[in-house]
């Protein structure tokens, strides 16, 4: 058999060998989740005679035009729901039992494949000797349209079908990654924002359990998921806008796919639901049992004991909020009522002082930029972090806060910027927009990717080029501030962290 033809639990595949590393593309690993199957728990993948050739991606979950791809002139690839695939890069499909690393793309649960340029495996295989996984998943309706209160039992779980297919593809990880080379008793599953989210979620749900052994949450938490009751009237009223009454559930199986990503674009643009994501996880009672680690006594069915890294960038928000043209007009009376809508009349006139102490002379605009960034990302990340500790975990935080210079430096660092650095993927053509050509740049990928590669292998970020990172503990609150001079803090901002103590 050719080194790159492997034998799956579902038959052959063919991949391809460049500069030393194996790459296999679009293996499906659930049948296509077409017609019957479209809001259901993905089924197994149906087998097939022969090799199969995975020289290229598989389609990607259809999905509205993603923002970012227009803003940086990238083509989106081909689409379908025929979608539940993945991809393997390894440095040989052999017996070593390599520390295996599965990525989960982000994309507000709406956007985003793992076709996307820089989620290349190629350096973590070849400079790093790890087997890297990334995989697509149902996205939109197709993936968290909770059907379960309108639909009866046979539509149990379908809010959290997208969270089912990457338990799909964590289970074919574990029966199959062996014959590419891997370790499936050492898995480490990392995403970035709803990956993260995705993974914060999947760390309280039974059906996961045993699937990973270390986590890395990337700039995403716990805060995003739906009540029952929210996520099924998301639901009706996306079945409302198609025309259909609530009893009328099969019907949403025939339609074009484009009309019910078109249904639910219109219900979030009309704002009847006072939700930054109208898609997300939902505590559904059977997939997802119970309000996830950020809730205030989680139970024991939370509060797994693996090793979690977990962190954000500092200034997550910029990414939103420089493109949003209702905020480029953002005065005071406009700020202190977005603050009080997060942070509630009583909290956040004092929040809204104490920021603008620490930041004379900004904008409204920056301002809200920094507690907008704390209230989505930093302070959830915190939750998830003190809870994880206190239940047992080894917990290692970190700060990215290597800022863009390039498009004026207005989006500082911001939300996604991690992502190249991590992939150590600045060669990548996006990638060049955001870095330019920063000399210094390649050097902090290489710590990065480095240090994600370390806590792969052992639970542990620690590299001999960055400063003693120890564990995340609620004294010393022990931060890796990631930039072009690595540094430990200890409690960053932590004046501004207390005041959300009574609030998120």
């Amino acid at each position: 058999m050719a080194a790159d033809i492997v034998q799956t639990r579902d038959g052959s595949v063919r991949g391809t060998v460049t500069d030393g590393v194996m790459v296999w593309r679009g293996i499906p690993y659930a049948a296509p989740p077409l017609g019957d199957l479209r809001f259901r728990a993905p089924q197994p993948a149906i087998r097939w005679e022969g090799v199969r050739d995975t020289t290229a991606f598989g389609l990607i979950c259809p999905q509205l035009p993603d923002p970012m791809d227009a803003l940086f002139g990238v083509e989106p690839p081909p689409s379908g729901e025929d979608c539940l695939t993945l991809n393997v890069w390894s440095p040989g499909a052999d017996d070593a039992r390599r520390p295996v690393m599965v990525w989960i793309h982000g994309g507000a649960f709406e956007n985003g494949s793992s076709a996307a340029l820089w989620y290349d495996g190629t350096s973590f295989a070849r400079e790093d000797g790890v087997v890297v996984v990334s995989l697509n998943y149902r996205l939109g309706p197709l993936g968290f349209l909770c059907l379960d209160a309108l639909g009866g039992a046979e539509y149990a779980g379908s809010g959290n079908v997208g969270l089912l297919d990457q338990i799909a593809a964590l289970r074919w990880v574990r029966e199959n990654i062996t014959a590419f080379g891997g370790d499936p008793g050492n898995v480490t599953v990392f995403g970035e924002s709803a990956g993260a989210m995705s993974i914060g979620t999947l760390l309280g749900t039974p059906g996961a359990r045993g699937l990973f052994h270390k986590a890395i949450l990337q700039s995403g938490a716990t805060k995003h998921i739906h009540t029952l009751a929210n996520a099924t009237g998301a639901a009706v009223a996306i079945m409302e806008r198609l025309g259909l009454a609530r009893e009328e559930v099969t019907t949403l199986h025939t339609l074009p796919v484009e009309r019910l990503i078109e249904a639910a674009r219109a219900v979030e643009e009309e704002g009847r639901y006072n939700l930054p994501l109208l898609f997300q996880p939902v505590v559904d009672g059977v997939i997802a049992p119970e309000l996830p680690i950020t809730g205030p006594a989680p139970s024991d069915n939370v509060r797994p004991t693996i090793p979690v890294l977990i962190g954000t960038t500092r200034d997550e928000s910029r990414l939103f909020t420089v493109r949003d043209p209702l905020l480029s007009a953002l005065d005071e009376e406009g700020l202190l009522a977005k603050v009080i809508a997060v942070a509630g009349a009583e909290r956040g006139p004092a929040i809204l002082r104490a920021y603008r102490e620490t930041r004379p002379g900004e904008t409204p605009l920056h301002i809200w930029d920094a507690i907008s960034t704390d209230a989505d990302f930093r302070i959830p990340a915190l939750r998830v972090a003190e809870r994880l500790a206190a239940s047992g975990s080894p917990i290692w935080m970190y700060r990215f806060d290597y800022a863009m210079t390039t498009l004026g430096g207005v989006f500082g660092a911001c939300h996604g910027l991690d992502v190249p650095f991590v992939w150590n993927a600045l060669d990548k053509p996006v990638a060049a927009l955001l870095v330019g050509d920063d000399p210094a740049a390649p050097a902090l990928a290489r710590r990065m990717q480095a240090s994600w590669v370390a806590f792969a292998h052992t639970g542990d970020p620690n590299t001999p080029d960055l400063p003693a990172w120890p564990e995340y503990t609620l004294d010393e609150r022990a931060t890796m501030l990631f930039n072009l001079d690595c540094s430990l803090a200890r409690d960053p901002a932590g004046d501004e962290r207390r005041l959300w103590t009574d609030v998120l």
